[in-house]
C-alpha cells in the first residue's frame, strides 16, 4: 500500500521548475495559469498562509510544543515554503510599485530622474507579473491526497496483477513490480512487500508493497495506476514473434484517517494454510489470513508472513487502503475532474501505456508523450520521472480548467 500525507496546497512540480528537460507535454500548464486572471481572493491567500507560517514558526519555538507537533509543523511550513518564498517577494513588490506611482504622480523630479523611475516601475511589473504566475499553480486546490503514502498492488495492493498474455504477462509483471521498488529506493522512500503469488515460471501472479517515508509519493504514483501493455518477443519465443501482454497496476492511498477506520463487527476473518515458498512451518500452521468486508464485499488474503498476527495486520492495512480508494474513485467520478477508475479489466484495449522493446519505446497514452530506454525505465531512472513529469503537467492543466470553469 502506498499511503500519503494530506496538504492543501499544490506542490510545484519539476517540469514548471526545468521545463526544458522534459517533454513539451508538460509544459502546457504553466500556460493554463497565466490565462487565470489574478484577483484579490488570490493576495489575501498569500497573505493568510504567510500570517499562518510566521504563527506555526512562533509556536515551534515554544518549549510546550510536544514532538509530535513539531514535526507537523515542520511539515506544514515545508509544503508551504514556496507560496511564502514567492508570497513574501509579491507583497514587497507590491509596496515598491506604491512608492514608484507615489513619486511619478508628483512634479517634483526632472525628467531624466522620472525616466529611471518609469524603467524601475516597469521592472517591478514585470516582476509581480512573474510571480503571479509562479503562485497561481501553487493556490489552485490539489488532491489533499498527494503527500500521502501509499499501498501498490500488482493486482493486489500497489498492486501489479497478471492481466491478458499468460506467463509472459508474469515476468513483465515482477520486473514493473521491481521498477518500482528501484525507483522509491532512489527516491529514498521505503518500500515494504507486503503480499505476492509467484507464478510457475517465476514471475508474479500478483503482489502488493507498502511505500512510505517520504513527500508526494502519491502524488507522484498515481498515474501509474492502469493497464501497462508490454511488446517485445518472450525468451520461450523459438520462431521470434513478438507477443503483447497486459498487467494491472493499482496504486492506492494507505489511509488512516479515523472516518474510515475499519469496524470489527463488519469484518469476516479466515484462517488457512500458506502456500508456495517461506520455509516448513508456512506449510503447516494456519498462517495465511483472509479478510473479507461485508458491506462491500472486498476481501483480501495475505500469506507472505509466517505470523498469522503479521498476515493479519498488512491484510486490514491493504483492506483499508481498498476500501478508501473505493470511496476517493467515487468523489472523483462526481467532481469528473480525475480519472473515473483506477484499474481496468485487463483487457489489451484497455491501456494506459505501451512498452515497446522492438523500438526501444514507452509511450503514454494519457500525455501522448514517448520516452526512449525501456531498460532505462524498468530500473526506475530518469526515464520514469519524465513520464510523470508530462503527467503531473496534464493533471495541472486540467484543476486549472476547472477552477476557470467555477470562477
Amino acid at each position: 500500500m502506498i499511503s500519503f500525507s494530506t496538504s492543501s496546497i499544490l506542490a510545484l512540480p519539476r517540469h514548471l521548475r526545468q521545463s526544458r528537460r522534459f517533454s513539451d507535454a508538460a509544459s502546457g500548464s504553466a500556460a493554463e495559469a497565466s490565462q487565470i486572471e489574478w484577483s484579490g481572493l488570490f493576495d489575501e491567500r498569500v497573505k493568510a498562509i504567510i500570517e499562518e507560517c510566521q504563527a506555526l514558526e512562533d509556536e515551534m519555538c515554544k518549549s510546550v510544543t510536544t514532538p509530535d507537533r513539531q514535526a507537523h509543523i515542520g511539515k506544514l511550513l515545508k509544503s508551504n515554503m514556496r507560496i511564502r518564498q514567492h508570497g513574501s517577494e509579491l507583497m514587497s513588490c507590491y509596496s515598491d510599485r506604491n512608492e514608484l506611482v507615489s513619486i511619478l504622480s508628483t512634479q517634483s523630479e526632472d525628467e531624466e530622474t522620472k525616466l529611471e523611475f518609469k524603467n524601475e516601475l516597469m521592472t517591478v511589473e514585470e516582476r509581480i507579473k512573474d510571480l503571479r504566475r509562479m503562485l497561481t499553480p501553487l493556490l489552485i486546490p490539489r488532491d489533499p491526497d498527494d503527500d500521502c503514502d501509499v499501498i501498490l498492488e500488482a493486482r493486489l495492493a500497489c498492486w501489479v496483477r497478471a492481466a491478458a498474455g499468460g506467463s509472459e504477462a508474469s515476468l513483465f509483471a515482477s520486473e514493473m513490480f521491481q521498477m518500482y521498488q528501484l525507483f522509491s529506493v532512489r527516491k529514498g522512500w521505503n518500500f515494504e512487500v507486503l503480499d505476492k503469488s509467484e507464478s510457475e515460471v517465476g514471475g508474479l501472479k500478483e503482489a502488493t508493497a507498502s511505500i512510505t517515508g517520504g513527500e508526494e509519493i502519491y502524488g507522484l504514483l498515481k498515474f501509474e495506476s492502469g493497464v501497462h501493455r508490454v511488446q517485445r518477443v518472450p525468451e520461450t519465443e523459438t520462431m521470434g514473434r513478438v507477443h503483447t501482454s497486459t498487467i494491472s497496476v493499482a496504486i492506492m492511498v494507505d489511509s488512516e484517517t479515523p472516518e474510515f477506520a475499519l469496524n470489527p463487527s463488519e469484518l469476516k476473518i479466515e484462517l488457512m494454510r500458506a502456500s508456495g515458498a517461506g520455509g516448513q512451518s508456512v506449510n503447516t500452521t494456519d498462517s495465511a489470513v483472509r479478510i473479507t468486508h461485508l458491506p462491500t464485499g472486498v476481501s483480501v488474503h495475505c500469506r507472505d508472513e509466517r505470523s498469522q498476527h503479521r498476515n493479519k495486520a498488512k491484510g486490514l492495512k491493504i483492506l483499508q487502503a481498498r476500501l478508501y480508494d473505493i470511496h476517493k474513485a467515487k468523489i472523483q467520478n462526481e467532481e469528473s475532474i480525475l480519472r473515473k477508475s483506477l484499474i481496468g479489466s485487463g483487457d489489451r484495449s484497455e491501456r494506459i501505456r505501451t512498452y515497446n522493446y522492438a523500438q526501444d519505446r514507452i509511450t503514454d497514452h494519457r500525455a501522448n508523450v514517448s520516452v526512449h530506454g525501456v531498460e532505462e525505465f524498468l530500473q526506475g531512472g530518469e526515464a520514469v520521472e519524465r513520464v510523470i513529469d508530462a503527467l503531473r503537467g496534464r493533471e495541472i492543466a486540467d484543476r486549472i480548467q476547472a477552477y476557470k470553469l467555477k470562477n
